[in-house]
């Protein structure tokens, strides 16, 4: 049985402060699996001249958006900086496998996954098509 969304994220609004610091994941299952993969929809990416107070409202619209969907199968929501300081927030599952976990990435086309044991980004390598 799944857990209701707004039960597993908590203080929306405290959620979406901490998501604008950047580097975190908010859990949404008991997962504890330990590689972090990205891309169950497409992230929401902020412009690096977006003030807080429109990264804030984007963030929420962005839960609002997935709140009955991608949301209800995700085991996070984290946020991170891309290489040119842009604001990334993403609903990502967990995997145990880093075999599965890449792959799983290279089918997302996501860049790179996350190891939540060693907290390091592992590249993702390209596939050609």
């Amino acid at each position: 049985m799944t857990t209701p969304v707004d039960h597993r994220i908590g203080n929306v609004r405290t959620l979406a402060t901490d998501l604008i610091t950047a580097d975190m994941t908010h859990p949404l299952s008991d997962s504890t699996a330990r590689y972090v993969v990205g891309g169950l929809v497409p992230a929401y990416v902020s412009p690096l001249w977006s003030p807080r107070s429109q990264r804030h409202a984007d963030i929420l619209a962005f839960i609002a958006q997935h709140a009955d969907g991608a949301m209800r199968t995700a085991d996070g929501i984290g946020s991170w900086r891309d290489p040119h300081g842009a604001l990334c927030i993403d609903l990502v599952s967990r995997h145990d496998d880093l075999a599965q976990a890449i792959a799983l990435a290279q089918e997302r086309g996501e860049q790179a996954i996350w190891d939540d044991v060693a907290q390091v980004v592992i590249d993702t390598p390209q596939v050609d098509a």
